[in-house]
């Protein structure tokens, strides 16, 4: 991914791990100091902290289709814009409303939401971008300004 700096994973990933391994935590020091029996009130919860954990974790690793970090995470790019365009839709033939812009020695086309991304050409700018992925599709680069030097 040519020049993009990554800053870590996004925060709703971390959110999510963090609840499933204190769950996790929770339901193993339960089983092992003996309060795992049938017979009293600290066996079911403990069975549902558990199963609580197993549920989350499950859904955690859906969540994380397709299982490769690079969607996960945040990342830093900067360069000079040489140019800042809109994509034709599919249907009808319109303009997108949102620019694309084209950064010096990026090879890739990155979408923008901001609406001042159309007066960046010319300019040195510093972006914080996501990559999400579609099926059977290209990946896209959503970004936002981080900085316009």
């Amino acid at each position: 991914m040519d020049n993009f700096v990554s800053l870590g994973l996004r925060l709703p990933v971390m959110i999510t791990f963090s609840l499933f391994v204190g769950l996790l935590i929770i339901a193993l020091a339960l089983f092992f100091l003996g309060r795992w029996d049938v017979e009293s009130m600290w066996s079911f919860s403990g069975f549902f902290v558990g199963a609580f954990a197993v549920i989350l974790g499950i859904v955690w690793l859906i969540m994380l289709v397709p299982f490769d970090a690079k969607y996960h995470q945040i990342y830093r790019v900067s360069g000079e814009v040489l140019s800042v365009s809109n994509v034709l839709s599919e249907s009808g033939g319109d303009l997108t409303r949102t620019p694309v812009i084209t950064l010096e020695g990026v090879d890739r086309d990155l979408t923008m939401d901001d609406p001042r991304a159309v007066n960046l050409q010319g300019k040195e700018v510093e972006l914080t971008c996501g990559v999400a992925w579609h099926y059977q599709a290209a990946d896209t680069y959503s970004c936002s300004i981080y900085a316009i030097k």
